[in-house]
């Protein structure tokens, strides 16, 4: 009897044992899965979340340079003017030139449509850092109606894209579904 009691208790304990090492091995691969899960999530979340920004701050960039070169080019005092024209060569523009870069980078792996579109971005700051460059260099002449004009014609569709694109960008992000957010 005391054997068969031996042997009943011996199967039990194995049972439990095998039970246990089941529920751990079950546990350590939920949590691996929702690690898992979580950075996938983060790393989506992340890049739309650059994309956006960066785009957001193109356009503020860009904001800064077209009201700067407006008040260069519309100002009456010579030294004002100066004062503008350097803060725009120095500071401004190379700022712009970054984040338009870091657009690139950032859209580099994307769809043609999205390449064209950056491209077109590109060629619209041209356009635009053109006026501002015309306008630096004859500021010293001073105010220049007809080049403010000009400023502003090149930068109206150059801030209509940029919102357009910005915009798209957070409906990208909003749109995306619960599963694919963490």
């Amino acid at each position: 009897m005391r054997s068969l009691s031996s042997r009943v208790t011996l199967g039990v304990a194995y049972a439990w044992a095998l039970f246990a090492v089941a529920a751990v091995v079950i546990g350590v691969v939920g949590i691996v899965g929702v690690r898992s899960a979580i950075s996938a999530g983060n790393q989506i979340s992340s890049d739309e979340l650059a994309t956006s920004s960066a785009t957001a701050a193109a356009l503020h960039d860009i904001d800064s340079a077209y009201a700067t070169g407006q008040a260069m080019m519309l100002s009456t005092s010579p030294s004002g003017r100066a004062q503008l024209a350097t803060q725009l060569d120095n500071q401004q523009i190379p700022d712009v030139e970054a984040r338009l870069a870091t657009l690139r980078q950032l859209h580099a792996g994307d769809e043609p449509e999205e390449l064209a579109d950056i491209t077109q971005l590109g060629d619209q700051w041209t356009a635009l850092r053109a006026v501002l460059t015309q306008g630096a260099v004859g500021s010293a002449v001073g105010t220049d109606e007809a080049l403010a004009s000009q400023l502003s014609t090149a930068f109206a569709p150059l801030s209509s894209h940029l919102t357009e694109l910005v915009e798209r960008e957070d409906h990208r992000r909003d749109d995306r579904p619960a599963s694919g957010r963490q």
